[in-house]
């Protein structure tokens, strides 16, 4: 490039790590801003389990970007990414994001309904014991679920979503340093940077240019009415990496 462009991440620290090393290293100058912090919960059970993953468990559900980035560093640290037999994920954007960070054996599943956890059947053969990974306010639906089906099955209450608020000064210097780029990779992150915008009346520079990734950014950035000038269908880090670089700004 012939100059150095900077780019605002909204993500979480922990989902934006592998998307800001794959844009430093294309020369892009990364400011971050996130809109969205994760609070992972990792029951004590869990963390004796994972110096045994393999024969703990024979099969993990990621229902969740911050799930993926969640398993892939808690689960890194005692199990090689080869040894894990049947990783499956609910959508193909968290798919992309588990082999992006280097895990292969990913399948994605579709479910789009509670119902459809009857499809972990399937990989309940020989006793299977799968780990189900999601946000603690889907845990007490998953358990009926898991217990109506007899799933072979382990919840883990992962994570829980958290805005924080920053305070006009922050809020301001930092985007005034991003000419740009800014990029959204959640709903939440979008509805979160709205309402600071509107806090503190402040309006985006018309040379800033709005990444949105992923169809739930998508839906809260129109009903919103944040303007965009880019749209990513698959909000996982590859995706967006690749298409930054392929715009070239």
């Amino acid at each position: 490039m012939s100059e150095r462009k900077t780019f605002l991440l909204t993500a979480p620290e922990l989902k934006q790590a592998p998307l800001r090393k794959l844009l430093l290293q294309e020369g892009y100058d990364i400011v971050s801003l996130p809109m969205t912090e994760i609070e992972v919960k990792v029951p004590p059970h869990i963390i004796i389990e994972l110096r045994d993953l393999k024969r703990a468990y024979q099969v993990v559900v990621l229902f969740s970007t911050p799930a993926a980035f969640i398993f892939d560093k808690y689960f890194r640290k005692f199990s090689r990414v080869d040894d894990y037999p049947i990783i499956l994920t609910i959508g193909d954007s968290v798919a992309r994001t588990m082999l992006g960070l280097g895990w292969r054996k990913v399948r994605s599943i579709s479910l789009k309904r509670l119902e459809d956890l009857v499809k972990l059947k399937r990989y309940s053969v020989r006793k299977r014991r799968a780990l189900i990974m999601a946000p603690g306010g889907m845990i007490p639906d998953l358990r009926r679920k898991i217990r109506e089906y007899d799933l072979q099955a382990s919840l883990w209450d992962s994570y829980d979503i958290i805005l924080p608020s920053y305070d006009k000064n922050t809020f301001v210097s930092t985007l005034e340093r991003v000419p740009d780029g800014i990029v959204f990779t959640s709903s939440a992150a979008v509805q979160n940077f709205v309402n600071h915008l509107e806090k503190y009346s402040y309006e985006l520079p018309e040379e800033t240019k709005v990444y949105i990734a992923g169809s739930g950014a998508l839906k809260w950035a129109q009903e919103l009415g944040l303007p965009y000038d880019y749209y990513i269908d698959h909000c996982d880090f590859v995706s967006t990496y690749e298409f930054i670089r392929e715009q070239g700004t």
